[in-house]
């Protein structure tokens, strides 16, 4: 079971090339903290949508 810490600025550019999948496909959990979701989320923009949309679908989970 492979686990990993996520930090904004790899969520974000992954967002934006839509391919946020390749960490699912790489580890089984993805965890991001409180403060990178924050950042992640803070623009109104299509990879902050990306993100949000992984959070509620438990894709990314928050620590």
């Amino acid at each position: 079971m492979d686990i990993v810490i996520a930090d904004a600025g790899p969520l974000i550019a992954l967002a934006k090339i839509t391919h946020l999948h390749i960490l699912k496909d790489l580890f089984s959990r993805i965890i991001i903290t409180q403060a990178v979701v924050n950042e992640c989320l803070q623009a109104q923009t299509d990879d902050a949508l990306l993100i949000k949309q992984a959070l509620a679908q438990d894709t990314l989970a928050r620590f």
